[in-house]
């Protein structure tokens, strides 16, 4: 609405905001019910308002009023956000990380005692988080690519929150986030369409244009994967060719702008992240050996070692089916993630990580299946991606998966050695 109202100079976009922001104000006192159960979910709100008053600026006289009780309303989820950090010195996830990022925002907005000291301390612990949640390839180590997208936009949304206050960057921070792009590029398709592994969340912190206009399509035809505006701003701030929709453009709001054309590679592994990509003639495939997320705990990981996405004139032939919804239904959300759902060798009807019929246990993940790094051979005229993975030792035998591609030609080999 405040992004309508600033293009279109109409009041009614801007009145219907303030109308929407107080009413919610009014409806949902602090500490009560599911908008107040965690940190997250005000950290992200809070963002959110930030954004909308900011595309309001400056407020008029006859609005200070409401800024007033707005800006209450931000102090107390400041205050919240503190109170209830998702901190742990032994887990830490996308969940810390929107705390800090909306603490940073909200310290950036605000303005009274122990806000400067507030802003420095966490914009050092998000340039430090970085450094902790992905790896030196770029890739979010929960292992899951609808995840890389939300982390990376977190991170990116705090980057030019620093950089309008003039903080100095860590340049680990930035090429880290760099890399970030580099990373969905790489397993991007010519559409800017990144395939789906892991669970997959939709969030994010402002919508992607591609994400309005995705709402505009069919249900069947929506896919929240689809980041071709997002490819197009990391080339736009960083001068890097991350590439977009090469068919359409990019768009920003109502314009299309030229982004630089990634070159594609015949081959290219990001090997501590266990992924993939071979390409020849219209064929495309994501060859998977992700480890478990979160150094083992698997939060967002599925039983898909070895699995592989293959992809035709850049559409899915062979897909991961990905997590349709959250649910407290343990089944459900078991059978989504187990061996049988993804492309991989099942034997026994085993799975290749424990899963846990405990509901208590939705967001863990056995870590039995270790993989070994990713083997690639450019031979010119064939590819030759191999990887293993110990899911089965238990049986008394270990998987070992090689994908040869050539022109026309997709080879899998599945080999099982052991008794």
């Amino acid at each position: 609405l405040t992004k309508a109202n600033l293009l279109t100079q109409d009041e009614k976009y801007r009145t219907a905001a303030r109308d929407l922001i107080s009413d919610w104000i009014d409806r949902n006192p602090i500490g009560i019910g599911v908008n107040w159960t965690i940190a997250m979910e005000a950290a992200l709100r809070a963002i959110s308002i930030c954004l909308a008053v900011e595309l309001m600026w400056p407020l008029r006289a006859d609005e200070q009023e409401w800024l007033n009780k707005v800006t209450a309303s931000l102090w107390q989820h400041l205050l919240f956000i503190e109170a209830h950090s998702e901190f742990s010195h032994f887990v830490r996830s996308n969940h810390y990380l929107s705390n800090i990022v909306g603490l940073t925002t909200l310290s950036a907005a605000l303005r009274g005692p122990g806000v400067d000291g507030r802003f420095r301390r966490y914009t050092r612990a998000v340039q430090q988080e970085i450094l902790l949640q992905t790896y030196d390839d770029g890739g979010d180590y929960e292992a899951s690519t609808g995840y890389h997208v939300l982390v990376s936009q977190m991170f990116l949304h705090s980057y030019l929150v620093q950089k309008a206050r003039g903080i100095a960057i860590d340049p680990r921070f930035e090429q880290r986030l760099t890399s970030m792009f580099e990373w969905l590029a790489t397993l991007a398709n010519d559409q800017g369409t990144v395939p789906q592994i892991g669970d997959c969340d939709d969030g994010r912190v402002e919508l992607l244009p591609d994400d309005i206009r995705q709402a505009t399509l069919p249900v069947e035809h929506r896919n929240s994967l689809k980041l071709a505006s997002y490819l197009g701003l990391g080339s736009y701030l960083f001068a890097k060719p991350f590439g977009g929709d090469r068919s359409d453009g990019v768009w920003f709001g109502a314009r299309s702008i030229n982004v630089p054309i990634r070159e594609r590679r015949p081959v290219e592994v990001l090997s501590e992240s266990g992924l993939a990509v071979a390409r020849s003639d219209e064929a495309e495939v994501i060859f998977s050996a992700m480890p478990n997320g979160i150094n083992g705990r698997g939060s967002h990981t599925h039983c898909d070692k070895l699995g592989f996405v293959l992809r035709l004139d850049g559409v899915e032939v062979f897909c991961d089916s990905g997590t349709y919804c959250y649910t407290r239904d343990a089944e459900r959300r078991n059978r989504f993630r187990a061996s049988s759902a993804h492309n991989v060798l099942v034997i026994d009807g085993l799975e290749q990580n424990t899963i846990s019929p405990d509901k208590s246990e939705l967001f863990r993940l056995g870590n039995d299946a270790a993989v070994s790094p990713i083997v690639c051979r450019d031979q010119g005229e064939v590819i030759t991606l191999s990887a293993s993975h110990s899911g089965y030792e238990r049986t008394g035998a270990r998987c070992t998966r090689t994908i040869r591609l050539r022109a026309g030609e997709l080879v899998i080999e599945d080999g099982i050695s052991g008794s």
